[in-house]
């Protein structure tokens, strides 16, 4: 009996790494479906994706405006570390929150055509760091506003994004077989994303709560947050966020 058991997983697990393969080596047609999703969605406008960097951009200058008046905060200091904060939130989230539905939406596709699992994760990704790519101006204007100096430092964001969008990668996947069985989960997403959203520090910084160290340490938001805004403030992360996203 174990040994059925032992060749069953096997069979499983070469599976699996099999429908990886062919996901990345049919990277043509989720590189096409990636880009006809934002094409979609932006159809007769006029400034078409241009839209996700205007609008980050006036709710950085909005909200960076409000907080940090009300918590005195030095505005040349602030802004490049909210905006960068938020821009990898805008990743992150979308990552969690539309992660279950990854093989939803492609469900039709999925029942029509034989193709690997994977592929539809990696469209998923791929639009999600086409998103990402539209944002990082918000970020890049930030610094150049606040006169950071360019440092090899700030190289390290090369790195950070490669970690960044793989484990956005394993997350997708993991949230899209779950979300095939237990479609409440987009809902139960939404949900706390919210409140994991003031519990990371992206509208304030860590040494002005004391209290909440420990939280804000065990919240792995945090941490990749970190790894991105760090070095594009040209300081280097911490290890035990380096440690946390590896």
């Amino acid at each position: 009996m174990n040994n059925r058991v032992s060749v069953a997983q096997k069979i499983n697990i070469e599976g699996a790494l099999q429908d990886i393969r062919r996901g990345f080596l049919l990277w043509r047609i989720w590189l096409n479906l990636g880009v006809d999703d934002l094409v979609i969605r932006y159809t007769r406008t006029r400034l078409g994706p241009a839209w996700m960097t205007i609008s980050l951009a006036i709710y950085v200058i909005g909200l960076g405006f409000v907080w940090g008046t009300i918590f005195k905060m030095n505005m040349m200091e602030f802004y490049p570390y909210l905006a960068i904060g938020l821009v990898t939130w805008q990743f992150l989230f979308a990552t969690v929150n539309e992660g279950g539905v990854t093989f939803v939406i492609s469900g039709g596709i999925i029942q029509e055509i034989s193709l690997p699992y994977t592929l539809h994760v990696n469209r998923q990704v791929f639009r999600m760091l086409i998103t990402l790519v539209h944002t990082i101006p918000v970020a890049i204007g930030a610094i150049i506003f606040a006169g950071i100096n360019y440092s090899t430092t700030q190289l390290w964001v090369i790195p950070a994004l490669l970690i960044l969008a793989f484990n956005c990668w394993w997350v997708t996947l993991l949230l899209g077989i779950i979300g095939v069985k237990y479609r409440d989960i987009v809902q139960i997403i939404g949900a706390f994303m919210p409140f994991f959203f003031f519990l990371t520090p992206i509208l304030w910084k860590k040494d002005m709560f004391p209290a909440l160290a420990f939280i804000v340490e065990i919240n792995p938001f945090t941490h990749f947050i970190e790894i991105i805004r760090e070095p594009f403030l040209g300081n280097f992360p911490s290890l035990l966020s380096i440690y946390f996203v590896v």
